[in-house]
C-alpha cells in the first residue's frame, strides 16, 4: 500500500510539473504572438502598416526592375526588424545575386562613425565641442586660413568651418599614394573662403579633420580606434574602414566580387577607388552590419556611450534653420525632411550609394545599400514609402520668397578649379521643396540640407560669364587667324613672295596660346579622371610660365605696332588683334587662377 501511495504521489507531482510547463509554454507562445501582432499592426510614418511594408517594397522593386542593379534594405524598430530584403545582382554579367554576404560601400554615411568617435571623446572629457580645434592639432595643419575666428568641432559637425570644396586626390587608384590620414590631410589643404559659422558648405576635408583630431586626442590610428570603440562593441564582424580595406580581409575579398552600375543599370568599368580621406567615405560592409550600426546609433542605452546623456546630446541640434525651431544638423547628422523629420546621412562613391535614416518619434530606422552610383530610386524615393512624402503643410514654416541669383557655397573660389564654378540658381518659389530663405547676415542665402546657396549680384554673374565667353573667343580667334595666316604663307611660298618682317612674333604668340590650351586640357582631363595631383600640377605651373611669356609677347607686339612705320595697314590690324587676344587670355588666366597649381 505504501508503494502504491508513493507511486501515486510521484505521478501526481509529475502531472503538476507537466501542467506547469504546458501553461508556461502557452504563455510564452501567447505573448510572442501578441508581440508579433503588435509589430504587424504598427503604422509607419507614411501611413503604411508594418505588415504591408515588405510587399509594398517588393512591388516597388518590381516596378523599377529595368533600372535596378543590386539593392539591400532593412527597416527596424528598436531591435525588432520590420522588413528587409535583397534584390538584383552584385554582378549582373556573372549572375551573382545580392545576398547577406554581399558588401557595399557606405560612402559618406561613413562620416557618422567620425561623429560617434568625437562624441565618445567628448564624453571622456578629452574634446570640447566649443574649443578651437587648433588646440588639438599640429601648427602646420592650417596653411590657408583667411579669418582669425576660431574653428570649433561644432563648425566641423555643421560643415560651416568655411573651407572651399576639396576635390584633389580624394579618389585615387594607387593604394600607396598616401601612407596615412595625416599625410592626406596635410598634402591638400583647401582655402578658407567663408568666415566660420556663416555658411554651410558640405565638406569632406572638414570631416577628415575631425577624424584627425580623434587620432591626435586618443593616441590611436583612426582604423584602430573605430574597431576598438565601434565595430567590436557592436559586433560588426563584416566591416572595414581602412583605405585599402586591409583591416578586414574577408570584406576586401568580397568587395572584389561587387560590380557597379549607373542609374540606368549599365555597367561602370573600373570604378573602385581608394579614398585618401578614408574616414569620410571608405567604410564597406554587409547590410547586416550597416543595420547593426544604425540600431546601435538609435538605442538610447547603446554600448557606444557610457552615459545615455551623451546619446541625448548627440541627438540635440547643433544648427537650426534660420528663424525656425527646426534642427538642421545634429552633431554631424543631417535632418532630412520627409513626411516626418528624419535624421541621418546619405552616401555616394564612384560605384555605390547608401542611406541611413532614423525617426526618433516613431522609433523607425532604415538602411539602404545599392551598387549604383548616385542612385535615387531606393536611396531617396523609396524612403517616402516608410516616412511619407514631404509637403510644406507638414512643416508649417515661412520659407521666405528668395528672388535674385544664387550660387552654391560648396564651390571653388581659389585655384584652377574655380573655372568649374559656373552654376547659378534663379528665383525659387517651388512648393513642396524644403528650404529656408535667410536675409543678410552677412549674405542673403537659401538654406537646404547639406548646403547654403548665397546671393550674388547680376553684375557678378555677368562678369563671370563674360570672362568665360572672352576666354573661349580668344582661343577661337587664335585658331582662325593661325589657319588664315598658314594658308596665306603657303600661297606666298607658291608665289615665291618675300617673307614679311615681324611675322614670327605673331606665330609665336599664337603658338603660346595653343600651348596654354593644350596644357589646360591635359590638366582638366587628368582631374576628371581622378589622376594623382602630382601627375598634372606641373601642367598648371607651365600655364603660369607661358602666361608670363604671353604677357611679354603682348608688350613686344605693342612696341612693334608703335615703332614699325613702314608696315602695311593690314599687318597693324592683325598685330593689334593679336595683342588684344593675348592680353585677354592673360587676364582670364589670372582671373580664373589657372596658374595657381599650389591651390590644387
Amino acid at each position: 500500500g505504501v508503494l502504491v501511495i508513493t507511486l501515486l504521489n510521484g505521478y501526481t507531482e509529475k502531472m503538476k510539473r507537466s501542467k506547469f510547463l504546458i501553461i508556461l509554454i502557452s504563455l510564452i507562445i501567447f505573448w510572442s504572438n501578441i508581440g508579433t501582432v503588435c509589430a504587424q499592426e504598427q503604422t509607419l510614418p507614411s501611413g503604411i502598416s508594418a505588415s504591408e511594408l515588405k510587399e509594398t517594397i517588393n512591388q516597388y522593386v518590381e516596378d523599377n526592375k529595368k533600372t535596378t542593379a543590386g539593392m539591400a534594405y532593412a527597416v527596424f524598430n528598436g531591435e525588432q526588424e520590420i522588413a528587409s530584403g535583397y534584390y538584383g545582382y552584385a554582378d549582373k554579367e556573372n549572375n551573382i545575386e545580392v545576398d547577406k554576404d554581399t558588401v557595399f560601400e557606405w560612402g559618406s554615411a561613413s562620416k557618422l562613425m567620425v561623429w560617434v568617435s568625437v562624441m565618445q571623446l567628448v564624453e571622456q572629457g578629452k574634446i570640447s565641442l566649443e574649443a578651437d580645434i587648433k588646440e588639438y592639432l599640429p601648427s602646420d595643419v592650417f596653411k590657408n586660413l583667411n579669418y582669425d575666428a576660431d574653428i570649433t568641432m561644432i563648425h566641423l559637425m555643421n560643415h560651416s568651418a568655411g573651407f572651399q570644396e576639396d576635390y584633389t586626390d580624394l579618389f585615387v587608384k594607387d593604394v600607396d599614394a598616401y601612407s596615412n590620414l595625416e599625410e592626406a590631410i596635410l598634402e591638400h589643404q583647401p582655402e578658407q573662403i567663408f568666415e566660420p559659422g556663416t555658411m554651410v558648405a558640405y565638406s569632406n576635408w572638414s570631416t577628415a579633420l575631425a577624424a584627425y583630431v580623434v587620432e591626435k586626442v586618443s593616441g590611436m590610428d583612426y582604423v584602430e580606434y573605430v574597431h576598438a570603440n565601434i565595430f567590436e562593441p557592436l559586433g560588426m564582424e563584416h566591416s572595414a574602414i581602412a583605405m585599402d580595406l586591409s583591416d578586414n580581409e574577408w570584406v576586401a575579398e568580397k568587395r572584389k566580387e561587387l560590380m557597379s552600375y549607373d542609374i540606368a543599370g549599365n555597367k561602370l568599368e573600373d570604378v573602385f577607388y581608394y579614398i585618401s580621406l578614408y574616414p569620410v567615405g571608405m567604410c564597406t560592409s554587409t547590410l547586416e552590419d550597416f543595420e547593426t550600426f544604425a540600431k546601435g546609433l538609435m538605442d538610447e542605452n547603446t554600448v557606444l556611450f557610457s552615459n545615455s546623456d551623451t546619446w541625448k546630446e548627440m541627438f540635440t541640434p547643433t544648427d537650426y534653420y534660420c528663424g525656425t525651431e527646426i534642427g538642421r544638423n545634429y552633431h554631424g547628422m543631417w535632418m532630412i525632411p520627409l513626411g516626418v523629420q528624419t535624421i541621418g546621412h546619405r552616401g555616394n562613391t564612384a560605384g555605390c550609394s547608401s542611406y541611413l535614416l532614423m525617426n526618433l518619434e516613431s522609433g523607425i530606422g532604415t538602411v539602404v545599400m545599392t551598387n549604383q552610383a548616385n542612385e535615387s530610386v531606393y536611396n531617396i524615393e523609396m524612403m517616402e514609402l516608410i516616412y511619407g512624402e514631404y509637403t510644406d503643410e507638414k512643416y508649417e514654416i515661412d520659407k521666405g520668397n528668395p528672388q535674385g541669383i544664387y550660387k552654391t557655397a560648396r564651390n571653388f573660389k581659389v585655384g584652377p578649379l574655380k573655372l568649374l564654378n559656373l552654376s547659378y540658381q534663379g528665383d525659387l518659389n517651388e512648393e513642396d521643396v524644403f528650404f529656408v530663405y535667410s536675409v543678410g547676415n552677412p549674405l542673403s542665402k537659401i538654406e537646404y540640407p547639406y548646403v547654403d546657396y548665397y546671393e550674388i549680384t547680376p553684375s557678378e554673374m555677368f562678369v563671370e560669364l563674360a570672362m568665360l565667353g572672352v576666354f573661349i573667343l580668344t582661343f577661337m580667334i587664335s585658331l582662325i587667324i593661325m589657319v588664315v595666316r598658314g594658308i596665306r604663307e603657303i600661297v606666298k611660298k607658291l608665289k615665291k613672295t618675300p617673307k614679311e618682317k615681324g611675322v614670327p612674333y605673331i606665330y609665336l604668340a599664337f603658338a603660346t596660346q595653343l600651348l596654354i590650351l593644350t596644357f589646360l586640357t591635359y590638366g582638366y582631363i587628368s582631374i576628371m579622371n581622378y589622376e594623382l595631383a602630382v601627375t598634372y600640377q606641373w601642367a598648371f605651373a607651365v600655364v603660369g610660365i607661358l602666361t608670363v611669356i604671353l604677357c611679354l609677347l603682348s608688350v613686344l607686339g605693342c612696341y612693334k605696332t608703335i615703332t614699325i612705320k613702314e608696315r602695311k595697314k593690314g599687318y597693324k590690324v592683325v598685330n593689334i588683334l593679336v595683342i588684344i587676344n593675348s592680353f585677354s587670355m592673360v587676364v582670364n588666366i589670372i582671373y580664373w587662377n589657372l596658374f595657381k597649381f599650389w591651390a590644387l
